[in-house]
């Protein structure tokens, strides 16, 4: 299937740019070794510079819909204060070094422009007030960050079983070790624990109280790009009868996430403008936190709750049908911005570009 591919993949090769490093953190910064990487002295030069690659990449192939994807290296994590609270008060501090991470640079620069952002990552990304604002401002959509692949897939399909089976929780225990750029990144405890604070919050979301809970990870460069979790879930009862669960947890982290990859791209794209009433909580198949959430579900294709979900579920059905990938679409007027439900929806086509430090 990969040497059936190998001309499209050197076709999207051509596409990588640059990306911006300013705001990554200092483990990500001393990775940085393609040429050309961006050293904006402030978010609002970096923001200017990203939209300019969107718009570029979106008129040469001449597309009127993109999203913005970010599957880079876990940021550390990051505080907000009265500056991000508001469009307002965020733009009057864009010249403010210290202001955002790359993250949310990049989902700044996409939003502005009316193009949805996903986060793959547990990096702030677009989850502070004034991008939520600004998402609802320009009808576009972002839903929540941190993909599930592995070992936190795993913690929210069996905590609903406890919950429902009335089976409760005493201590969660999660060891997980990889290779590959992740597992560096991931050996700095700063960055480390932005992952872990992720990882450790969804057994608590699922089930409404908090168990004693432990997540550690560590870096094995043997295993590259191949993680392995393993867990043990100590429970109550019947009759206060204390029992015990593992399991383990093994696969290649990179063929884990393509496909949420593919299946989150069509779910923006159908979803026009963001809602605040719970609607959200399907993106919890997808996502650690989703955002705008008030319950944390299974997604069900089979019993979709109203119109837009429905669509959603249809596009999700379809995953990532792109038999004609790495082809444009001649036919269509380019338009950076602007309302997101001009989607990719219906079509076969698309192309992507990336934005890489090394």
């Amino acid at each position: 299937m990969i040497d059936s591919c190998q001309t499209t993949l050197e076709q999207w090769n051509q596409n990588v740019r640059p990306g911006v490093v300013l705001g990554a953190g200092p483990t990500i910064g001393k990775l940085v070794d393609l040429p050309g990487v961006v050293v904006a002295g402030t978010p609002r030069q970096a923001v200017a510079r990203i939209q300019k690659d969107l718009r570029e990449f979106q008129e040469k192939n001449k597309l009127d819909q993109i999203i913005v994807v970010n599957a880079s290296s876990t940021e550390p994590v990051f505080t907000t204060d009265d500056r991000h609270s508001t469009i307002a008060k965020f733009t009057a501090a864009l010249d403010q070094p210290d202001l955002i991470p790359a993250s949310s640079m990049y989902a700044w620069a996409a939003l502005e422009l009316g193009v949805p952002y996903v986060n793959f990552t547990p990096s702030l990304g677009a989850s502070f007030p004034a991008a939520l604002e600004l998402c609802e401002q320009k009808k576009t959509c972002t839903t929540g960050k941190d993909g599930k692949t592995g070992e936190t897939l795993m913690k929210t399909v069996l905590a609903p079983m406890f919950k429902h089976r009335h089976l409760e929780i005493l201590s969660w225990v999660g060891h997980n070790i990889f290779g590959n750029r992740d597992g560096i990144i991931l050996d700095d405890p700063v960055n480390k624990a932005s992952k872990i604070q992720t990882k450790d919050q969804v057994i608590s979301g699922i089930v409404g109280y908090k168990p004693n809970t432990l997540v550690t990870i560590e870096y094995i460069p043997s295993l590259d790009d191949w993680k392995t979790a393993w867990n043990h879930i100590h429970y109550r009862g019947f009759l206060n009868t204390k029992m015990i669960l593992q399991f383990i947890w093994q696969g290649c982290d990179s063929i884990l996430a393509a496909p949420l990859l593919a299946r989150r791209g069509p779910l923006h794209a159908a979803c026009p403008a963001p809602r605040r009433d719970g609607d959200a909580s399907a993106a919890g198949v997808l996502l650690q936190k989703p955002v705008w959430a008030t319950t944390i579900t299974i997604f069900s294709c089979s019993t979709p709750s109203s119109k837009r979900t429905r669509r959603s579920a249809k596009l999700l059905a379809k995953g990532a049908a792109a038999s004609g990938a790495g082809k444009t679409c001649k036919n269509r007027t380019p338009s950076p911005g602007g309302n997101a439900s001009a989607s990719v929806q219906g079509r076969k086509h698309f192309h992507c570009f990336y934005e890489a430090i090394c």
